[in-house]
């Protein structure tokens, strides 16, 4: 078992820090590859670097979709799910729904993708019919590297926030 990238381990070693040097330092040498912005996407979210790591998601993503591996590079997966996260958390909204459909297309199935456009879903009524939907999906295929409670717990605790904000907390309490 390997738990080099727990938050605990990540931040006693300070992984990302050497992670970043080492991803920006091929970058400075040349090197342009999905991958290569994949990762560094991902470190700069493990930061907080919202703006960052949406560029290189960005990058990634148009890259791969335009040489048409999207179903075929492993990673593809994680990357759409860490891309549609981080236009939601750079307030990206509209993109989160067209991205999220976007990637549904290719992986469907991807529960986190549901919840991602639930969570940023402005209409009460949308966001709720996408909460439901994710509990009927259930958590997303494994082979999506999908998040556990995306399809259970997580959009359970959101859809009883959303009902009691609508004033039907009897519902919320036995959701």
């Amino acid at each position: 078992e390997h738990f080099g990238y727990l938050g605990a381990v990540r931040n006693t070693k300070d992984k990302t820090n050497r992670n970043l040097e080492l991803l920006e330092r091929q970058v400075a040498e040349g090197v342009d590859n999905p991958f290569l912005h994949f990762n560094l996407g991902s470190e700069y979210a493990a930061t907080g670097d919202v703006t960052r790591a949406l560029t290189h998601f960005e990058r990634a993503w148009t890259t791969v979709r335009g040489a048409g591996r999207l179903s075929s590079d492993g990673y593809a997966p994680a990357l759409g799910s860490r891309y549609v996260h981080a236009l939601r958390n750079a307030g990206r909204l509209d993109d989160v729904a067209s991205v999220g459909d976007e990637v549904l297309e290719i992986f469907p199935g991807f529960t986190d993708i549901v919840l991602e456009q639930a969570l940023a879903a402005g209409d009460p009524e949308r966001q709720e019919a996408l909460l439901r939907r994710c509990l009927q999906m259930g958590d997303g295929p494994s082979r999506y590297s999908a998040t556990v409670g995306c399809g259970t717990y997580r959009p359970l605790v959101a859809l009883a926030e959303v009902l009691r904000r609508r004033g039907a907390v009897e519902e919320a309490e036995e959701t």
